[in-house]
């Protein structure tokens, strides 16, 4: 059996971890990265949506009046929306 000293044992120790921080500042990089991505196309989908929902209001204004079509976009959004949460839950069950 091979006697190992102290001091080769501390910079093996000092070794390791200077690695494990580097792959983590790597991948720590990595995830800034990929939040940033999301939260831009997740901007970009929140913009298109509400332009979406401006159209549809402007389109069912000429059918049924401004009020009628705040009513009708508000009902579509809330379909939407309990679509949206029914979709979560069965994922989130998975």
């Amino acid at each position: 059996m091979s006697k190992v000293t102290l001091s080769e044992f501390i910079i093996s120790v000092v070794e390791l971890v200077e690695a494990q921080f580097e792959e983590m500042r790597v991948s720590l990089h990595k995830s800034a990265w990929s939040m940033a991505f999301v939260l831009v196309s997740s901007l970009l989908l929140l913009i298109g949506f509400l332009f979406s929902l401006w159209g549809i209001k402007l389109i069912v204004e000429t059918y049924v009046g401004e009020t009628g079509s705040y009513f009708v976009l508000s009902a579509l959004t809330l379909i939407l929306s309990f679509l949206v949460a029914k979709v979560a839950t069965w994922v989130a069950k998975k």
